[in-house]
């Protein structure tokens, strides 16, 4: 028998008791902050940033994204998390110019989920042209 369950932390999804599969991974509770934290100078642009929660985070692929909206461009970075393992980071820049996906990069640990980011940040920074 198990304990009684407890309110996840993660926006009011149940936590699962020790013999359950864990129902939310902890890449997707910390790519939000991690996201803002890359693309802040987006931020200080005055871009809007907004998140968009997958509701359903038990069945694959389940896709996360923080979207940045500026007045010329909009950014999008998402984490995917697909199936086999094949867990992934990637931004999405649409602009006047038109849509352009930077190379992806495999995610499988929230230690890449950081290092993919920084790095889809700075090739941002580079697309839109920013100091």
């Amino acid at each position: 028998m198990h304990g009684p369950r407890r309110a996840s932390a993660w926006a009011g999804t149940p936590a699962r008791t020790p013999r359950q599969t864990s129902l939310v991974d902890h890449r997707l509770k910390n790519f939000e902050a991690e996201a803002r934290r890359a693309f802040g100078f987006l931020v200080e642009l005055g871009f809007t940033p907004t998140v968009q929660i997958p509701e359903d985070t038990d069945r694959r692929p389940i896709v996360l994204t923080v979207r940045f909206a500026g007045t010329m461009a909009a950014v999008e970075a998402s984490l995917t998390l697909a199936f086999g393992g094949e867990d992934y980071v990637q931004t999405t820049i649409s602009s006047v110019d038109g849509v352009r996906e930077l190379t992806p990069h495999v995610a499988r640990k929230g230690n890449e989920v950081r290092k993919a980011l920084g790095i889809l940040a700075e090739q941002t920074r580079t697309e839109l042209t920013i100091g």
